[in-house]
């Protein structure tokens, strides 16, 4: 009986389905409920459903500094306001630094994630018309049993009816797609991607071009972008800084070597890398380790480095920063560099840019479709990416000589002063990427469910 009852809770905000019947061959998605059902209360957990209709998105959201998460909880919210949404989590857990906990319930969270998104935690739907999954995607395996729920997957013909009310939203960090991904990808109603190469990489390795739609980091005011209202004036000298966890990916290993290349001590340049541990790579130094290779070479201790020196130059942060910690990061440095071998759209290095910051990056990924023309990218070819990602064999990503690097962190130059980036929130704001998200559903759920438009969304799309 335990057993049962855990199995149905775990399957409490999925869609119903019809059981297969071998007399018509059916079996059935049911997106549109009887009048019987109509007729009929319906009750969440304890509590009658707030709305008829929805859409489930499922993203984790708990870690509070987590680029994926954050913007999780800014789309949630940003397409809540056109069309009832009920978020979900997907691993149901939150990192606090290098500890991971289980998140169970709010009483993990913290208060700001809370104030972001604890009412679309509990939103409660009767019927969930779309289901959107805002994840990465690591292979086939994880992306079916992720978007295919397990007691559809023996029936005829559901699974891929499922898949026509179902959007994945990923961003992509190689050059290549692996072929069952794209036949899993082909069958689902939309597939949503973050940036220009992403859409590239994606309809040459054959997802149809049709199902693709770009849907990019999303603007907000408030905090880091607010920084040229209240500090326009730029801090002097060269002052460097990276955000990220620390992985062969980020290659902040690659940043340090490239900062003692590029200045002497007299320079009285700075580099600030906020990181958190993430995982252990096999020939990737750990930040000890990478200080230590650099200072044995001759070419850094020609520049006159010694472990003093680098001590005052170089701070490394391997811990959680709090909103407040994290806009002044941005506000104290004047050049972000994004040394990252790929990304989907780097939120780090898009943040840089609402504070008007000048950008030094590789440029696979979405800062190609940010940055300012003063902005200095790195030349780049492709190699295989890291193999403990585990990804397709014939995986590529940017691969740069540190010499390369550091050149172009010498020709980056910091603003005179910080304006507004007017044109970054016109572009990118949370209102407006609400609205297209949304106006990609509706055009999604007029295939799908076309008696179900009218009701379902707001009048202003």
């Amino acid at each position: 009986m335990a057993d049962e009852l855990k199995d149905q809770l775990s399957r409490f905000h999925d869609r119903m389905y019809t059981p297969f019947d071998p007399k018509t061959g059916e079996g059935l998605a049911r997106p549109d409920p009887t009048e019987a059902e109509i007729a009929t209360t319906y009750y969440a957990p304890g509590r009658e459903a707030q709305h008829k209709y929805g859409v489930v998105m499922h993203a984790d959201h708990e870690t509070p500094d987590d680029g994926m998460c954050r913007q999780a909880r800014i789309h949630a919210r940003a397409l809540a306001a056109h069309v009832p949404l009920l978020l979900t989590s997907i691993g149901h857990r939150v990192r606090y630094g290098g500890v991971t906990v289980r998140a169970a319930g709010d009483d993990v969270l913290r208060p700001e994630v809370l104030k972001e998104v604890g009412e679309l935690r509990h939103a409660r739907l009767r019927h969930c018309v779309v289901s959107v999954f805002h994840t990465l995607i690591y292979n086939a395996q994880q992306l079916k049993a992720l978007i295919v729920p397990q007691y559809v997957r023996s029936q005829i013909g559901a699974v891929e009816r499922a898949l026509k009310s179902v959007v994945v939203y990923t961003p992509w960090e190689r050059s290549s797609v692996d072929p069952e991904v794209v036949r899993v990808l082909n069958k689902c109603g939309q597939v949503w991607l973050q940036c220009k190469r992403n859409r590239d990489v994606f309809v040459e390795a054959g997802v149809k071009e049709s199902l693709i739609r770009l849907h990019p980091n999303a603007f907000e005011r408030g905090t880091i972008a607010d920084i040229p209202v209240w500090q326009k004036e730029v801090p002097r000298g060269r002052r460097y800084y990276n955000i990220g966890k620390w992985e062969p990916r980020k290659n902040q290993a690659g940043l340090i070597g490239a900062f003692l290349l590029a200045h002497r001590p007299a320079d009285h340049a700075l580099l600030t890398i906020k990181t958190t541990r993430f995982g252990k790579w096999k020939n990737y130094p750990t930040p000890e380790e990478a200080l230590e290779f650099w200072m044995k070479l001759d070419a850094v201790k020609n520049k006159g480095w010694t472990p003093d020196t680098v001590a005052r130059a170089i701070r490394i942060y391997d811990r959680y920063f709090t909103v407040d910690e994290m806009v002044r990061l941005h506000a104290m440095h004047n050049i972000y560099v994004a040394a990252s071998h790929a990304e989907g759209w780097d939120y780090p290095a898009f943040d840089a840019k609402t504070a008007d910051n000048r950008l030094v990056h590789v440029g696979f990924g979405g800062s190609e479709d940010y940055a300012d023309a003063d902005d200095v990218r790195l030349p780049w070819t492709l190699s295989p990416v890291h193999p403990d990602y585990g990804w397709e064999a014939r995986a590529r990503w940017a691969e740069y000589d540190e010499t390369d690097l550091a050149e172009a962190m010498t020709r980056a130059v910091p603003k005179d002063s910080r304006e507004l980036r007017a044109d970054l929130e016109k572009e990118y704001s949370a209102h407006r990427a609400g609205l297209r998200m949304a106006s990609n559903l509706k055009e999604l759920v007029t295939v799908t469910h076309p008696q179900l438009v009218e009701e379902m969304f707001a009048e202003a799309l």
